[in-house]
């Protein structure tokens, strides 16, 4: 089979040379490398890609700040009122009557208060460091994300472009196909008139209107495709230079087995499932500390001074310590744990089943791919035996042995052939590719 995709793609090469873009500049060849590097650079996928990664860094970066100081300062005026009464009782001499004084007072005061509290965080038995791992592997996970998204942009723009390539050769053939139709219908129209040159003449005046319609329709196909590759590029402006038309086929090296062990080691998306996986269970690990106690360290400083009449003095008191936090969610509800459990259960899930849709991936694109070949080189035979009819029939008509409607059927055939064949050797090059981003690298 590896045989017969070489001798495949030696023919394809020969047959479809490099030809120049409809409509496109003489300038230097804008080859479908650099169409990706620029994709790369400006596609807003990347770049949406590109700022989640920020994000995901700057979260984890912030887990830090539990380990800010936090600095509380309060300050007011403080208004204090006293109000009450005495009792004295007193005797005169011994076995005297007793006297009794009562005697009532009330004195207030204002005072001016200021201070500040600073609370700093000392450890909670493993959670911090939980949510530190967490937020790296969900940063992690991020730039695995950002690989898989630059693989499907690769990906766009090479389809993209093969296919801009597909309609260019198709507007070319059917430009050819018009000419050919208009120099038989001048032939026909400049030969001496009668009955049978008045039916050719019908039916090529058929003939050039149809080949002016599929012209017209590759042209607008032309167009979109065109809309496509600028699309996947991120450039929002018409191509200025020409494509590269190469369809030459890269030989394969690699059994089926071989490409799906690839897969599964290169793949991108299988490290991102392994990253969530990893921030998940750190996050359990988080939650399953947060019930634990919190220690803190504080220190207080507080001032009082009075104003007015006040008699009082000033009052400076300086507090310190350990604070201890004991949470008492856990006694109520387990919830947040066991939803954080499940989610664990649901990551390793999704990496099971992205391993299965890569190496079915890579199978179904593998089989493709041959089946591209073969199809390119059957639509070449057919196309090489339509040309011979076609041919045949000309020398044909030439000799008057043959008629129009005989001619204008063989160049239909010829035509449908070959336009089989571009189809099919341009959808090999895009079944190629596919494979290439199934298996996560390039042959």
């Amino acid at each position: 089979m590896r045989r017969q995709f070489t001798r495949c793609a030696i023919a394809t090469a020969l047959l479809i040379t490099n030809g120049a873009c409809w409509q496109l500049r003489a300038e230097e060849p804008l080859t479908v490398d650099e169409a990706i590097n620029e994709a790369l650079a400006n596609h807003p996928a990347i770049k949406a890609g590109a700022a989640r990664i920020d994000q995901a860094r700057a979260a984890h970066d912030a887990v830090w700040e539990m380990y800010a100081p936090q600095l509380t300062a309060f300050g007011g005026l403080q208004r204090n009122e006293v109000s009450g009464s005495t009792i004295t009782t007193a005797s005169t001499g011994t076995g005297g009557t007793p006297t009794t004084i009562a005697q009532g007072f009330n004195q207030n005061d204002n005072r001016l208060m200021a201070g500040a509290n600073v609370e700093e965080f000392l450890f909670d038995f493993g959670s911090f460091p939980a949510q530190r791992r967490s937020t790296d592997a969900a940063h992690r996970a991020q730039r695995n994300a950002l690989e898989t998204q630059r693989l499907d942009v690769a990906l766009n723009v090479k389809r993209a472009y093969v296919g801009v390539l597909r309609v260019s050769r198709l507007v070319g053939y059917n430009r050819e196909t018009v000419e050919r139709r208009e120099s038989r219908l001048a032939e026909i129209t400049t030969a001496t008139t009668s009955a049978k040159r008045s039916h050719d003449l019908l039916a090529a005046n058929a003939d050039l209107a149809n080949a002016k319609l599929n012209l017209s329709r590759s042209e607008s196909d032309y167009t979109n495709t065109e809309a496509k590759l600028l699309e996947s590029i991120g450039q929002p402006t018409r191509l200025t230079r020409k494509l590269v038309d190469d369809v030459t086929l890269k030989p394969i090296s690699l059994t089926l087995e071989q490409a799906i062990q690839r897969s599964l080691s290169v793949r991108p998306e299988l490290d991102q499932a392994q990253a969530t996986i990893d921030a998940e269970e750190a996050r359990v690990e988080a939650i399953g500390a947060s019930y634990l106690p919190r220690v803190s360290a504080f220190l207080g400083l507080s001032n009082l001074n009075g104003i007015g009449s006040s008699d009082l003095d000033r009052l400076t008191v300086f507090s310190g310590g350990i604070s201890v936090a004991i949470p008492t969610s856990r006694l109520i509800s387990g919830a947040r744990l066991e939803q954080e459990q499940a989610a664990v259960a649901e990551a390793k899930a999704r990496k099971l089943e992205v391993e299965q849709s890569i190496a079915i991936g890579v199978s179904r694109s593998y089989a493709a791919l041959f089946e591209a070949v073969d199809r390119v080189r059957v639509t070449q035979d057919l196309a090489a035996k339509a040309l011979a009819s076609w041919n045949e029939t000309q020398e044909r008509y030439r000799r008057q042995k043959a008629t129009i409607l005989e001619s204008t059927e063989a160049y239909g055939l010829l035509y449908g052939a070959r336009v089989s064949f571009i189809d099919a050797a341009y959808d090999a090059k895009i079944t190629e590719a596919e494979l290439e981003r199934a298996v996560g690298q390039n042959f």
